[in-house]
């Protein structure tokens, strides 16, 4: 690929042709600060915090949407464009709800009682995102202690249709993050725009809530909204009561390695210094009675995935479509029913959980199910709308009753005190020995790939024969892949769809 050379900043800098100046920066670690932008999709350039003044040109211009060219020269911090990112920040603040500004140790007011002076951003209030906000942190960067401009919104009702993501409109900063993701990248189309200019809103696929929507709680909006407007819904009082104030509720809590990179960024921690089991600690310091971690049940899920598939290969012919992947079994039986018959489904690790803590341990310990509070951390946010459906339950009641993901984790430790570098490493319950695929194939395909979006290709040996198989992640593979099969051009026999 040709080179361009330009000039950022008195820093001299070779970069791709066809580079934007935003990507032109990040190659010299100068930082541009943004707000829509949103790697690896289009550039909108919405929300004018990346402006920068090219030489020649009269106006500031957008770094996200600019072509860098040959023997540009760039500026990115001078006075004036300080002042025009701080302008555009009063604006999309005028329109953003108010009371994320102000802490709710003052007490709760309505949105015509509080004041335009903010607070000096103590990180108190009940915001969702609780100073984890690119919103509040750019308003802090910017130095914006006053809202110069009166309140032009009105207040918007949460939509919380799912029980599982929750849409408060009324932090909505319009960047269309999560309409990329989820048309782009997910293609479930959920989520779309109506009106325009200062009315513009983001809302559910043709007007409705959520729940009407081809919405099928992948969280991947939660993922990229840089506010408190799209959030998994928290459970943190509610556990924290089941745990404190229930005295016949036996809590039993599962900790996903999964979650540590994520909390180890939320409570400022190196990620190497965080030891979960100092979680252990703390959650027994908070009052869980039993803390497990997730190897047995992950075992247990596999072993019953093996037996399903096994089974299915040899009954059946045609591709096998094997997954616990809740949003993923959603978008098959929504937008590919004829496909059902191919469908191996088994319990993910946190449901299996679930069913082991509300089962077999519970009789062990002569526990009622329903006397079993059974509490998952987990950084996937999909476990929390599983946990919901109704097939899963175990003795009548709910198998798995909280799922906390890094930022409840995070904010239910700073809400009760607990820190986790005074406290000692815990050990981990004994829930049982780890169980294996009975087959060497499935355990081959079960073995997590590397995470990445897309197809990984692999070859399985079951009784003699070789078949074809492929992993797939992300749900614009999963539609991908599901149309080839549907249409009979599939090369695979197996296909194992991931979360």
């Amino acid at each position: 690929m040709s080179k361009i050379s330009l000039t950022i900043d008195d820093i001299n800098i070779s970069a791709p042709r066809g580079s934007t100046i935003l990507e032109a920066a990040s190659l010299a670690g100068i930082r541009i600060p943004t707000l829509c932008h949103l790697k690896g999709q289009n550039a909108k350039a919405n929300c004018r915090i990346c402006v920068v003044h090219v030489k020649g040109m009269a106006t500031l211009q957008p770094a996200c949407a600019t072509k860098a060219a040959e023997g540009m020269t760039v500026l990115t911090n001078t006075d004036a464009i300080r002042e025009s990112r701080k302008m555009s920040l009063e604006l999309i603040l005028s329109s953003h709800s108010w009371d994320c500004h102000h802490c709710l140790r003052i007490g709760n007011y309505g949105i015509e009682e509080l004041d335009k002076e903010l607070c000096s951003f103590c990180f108190f209030c009940d915001c969702v995102k609780d100073g984890d906000c690119e919103l509040q942190a750019l308003a802090e960067e910017y130095d914006i202690r006053q809202l110069f401009f009166g309140w032009c919104g009105e207040p918007l009702p949460l939509d919380d249709s799912t029980g599982s993501v929750v849409r408060n409109p009324n932090k909505c900063v319009k960047c269309r993050r999560c309409i990329e993701v989820c048309t782009n990248e997910q293609t479930v189309y959920a989520l779309g725009v109506e009106h325009r200019g200062s009315r513009l809103q983001v809302v559910p696929a043709l007007g409705k809530s959520l729940v009407d929507s081809p919405c099928v709680k992948c969280g991947k909006c939660i993922d990229v909204c840089p506010t408190g407007a799209i959030y998994a819904k928290e459970q943190i009082d509610e556990m924290l009561y089941t745990v404190r104030l229930e005295n016949e509720k036996r809590t039993v809590a599962q900790i996903s390695p999964g979650i540590r990179g994520e909390l180890a960024r939320l409570l400022d921690m190196d990620e190497r210094d965080l030891d979960l089991k100092r979680l252990i600690s703390g959650l027994r310091k908070i009052g869980v009675e039993t803390v497990v971690s997730e190897e047995y049940a992950a075992g247990a899920a596999d072993a019953e995935a093996a037996e399903k598939l096994g089974k299915t290969l040899r009954e059946k012919a045609g591709t096998v479509i094997l997954s616990n992947s809740a949003p993923a079994i959603e978008l098959i039986n929504k937008e590919f029913p004829a496909m059902e018959k191919s469908l191996v489904t088994y319990p993910s690790a946190e449901q299996k959980f679930g069913q082991l803590a509300k089962g077999e341990w519970a009789k062990r310990a002569g526990v009622r199910a329903e006397n079993i509070c059974a509490v998952t951390l987990s950084a996937n946010v999909t476990y929390k709308a599983e946990a919901l459906q109704p097939e899963m339950r175990t003795g009548g009641v709910p198998s798995v009753d909280f799922v906390l993901t890094p930022q409840e984790i995070a904010r239910m430790l700073n809400k009760t005190a607990v820190n986790l570098r005074k406290l000692p490493q815990g050990k981990y319950d004994l829930f049982g020995e780890a169980r294996i695929p009975s087959s060497e194939a499935c355990g081959a395909l079960l073995a997590s790939p590397d995470g990445t979006e897309g197809l990984t290709e692999l070859e399985l040996h079951m009784d003699g024969k070789a078949l074809k198989a492929a992993v797939v992640r992300g749900l614009g593979g999963v539609r991908r892949v599901m149309e080839e099969i549907q249409s009979g051009a599939s090369p695979y026999q197996v296909v194992r769809i991931c979360s």
